[in-house]
């Protein structure tokens, strides 16, 4: 494998809404205008809310935050956070993806009830419904509830049956937990096998289904909720998720 895309957030980000324009969209690709998920707002990178910093030029942040008193969710969910999101490729389906790729970031997790930090794959063929089936690759899910465990999970949507399965793992980390110490997280994908990895350390695997053979794309974002109650107020009301690099090989 060579190195297919790479971003070591070392300079000014490229990211709007829908990716027009930019490297990065900061809407789960979806649907035209980009969709959302969870209990927190994706903010716009442009927008006075904007959840993205490089800081000194070595890491990404993406912050989870209060919304002002009396302001409107704008998709009428009444929803009371900030949060972000970063997709790799756009509304229009352009963009970084890859097949049978390794697909690795390092990132330091934010604590929190409630905080619903992720980094995954879906399928690139699949975005504004070009096709009937969805595959989804979670590299990893780390629920800030519980700071020494992290999830990963395969969903294929719109078949039948469908396929969910999650591993969850209360031992994965080999030193630190996903709040404290930084991780690198990585998920490759064969023709046979889908593999995941902790600090270069394979934590679980399955079969590859079909439509995980397609293109895959990248998400990365600091969501809150998921069935989960959210209280940051120990924090102030307010999160940091903290992104080293982020690597695709092919």
């Amino acid at each position: 494998m060579s190195v297919l895309y790479q971003d070591d957030f070392t300079g000014p980000l490229s990211i709007s809404r829908t990716g027009a324009g930019a490297t990065y969209a900061s809407s789960k690709p979806d649907s035209p205008g980009g969709s959302e998920f969870g209990d927190a707002i994706f903010a716009d990178y442009n927008g006075p809310y904007n959840p993205f910093a490089v800081l000194g030029n070595q890491y990404l942040r993406i912050r989870a935050s209060k919304t002002p008193a009396g302001y409107a969710d704008p998709m009428g969910w009444n929803r009371t956070y900030f949060g972000g999101m970063l997709s790799s490729v756009r509304t229009d389906g352009t963009g970084v993806a890859a097949t049978y790729g390794y697909f690795e970031a390092r990132i330091l997790m934010p604590s929190g009830k409630g905080t619903w930090p992720a980094f995954w794959l879906m399928s690139q063929n699949s975005i504004s419904q070009h096709v009937p089936s969805t595959a989804e690759l979670d590299t990893v899910e780390a629920y800030g509830q519980s700071a020494a465990g992290s999830c990963r999970s395969q969903h294929w949507w719109g078949v039948t049956p469908e396929i969910h399965q999650t591993h969850c793992s209360e031992t994965a980390y080999s030193f630190g937990d996903n709040a404290s110490t930084w991780h690198v997280y990585g998920t490759k994908i064969t023709p046979t096998d889908t593999i995941y990895y902790i600090d270069n350390i394979e934590v679980w695997r399955h079969s590859t289904f079909e439509q995980a053979k397609t293109p895959m794309y990248f998400m990365i974002n600091l969501a809150l909720g998921g069935g989960w109650p959210i209280d940051l107020a120990r924090y102030g009301n307010q999160v940091d998720m903290f992104v080293d690099y982020v690597r695709v090989f092919q």
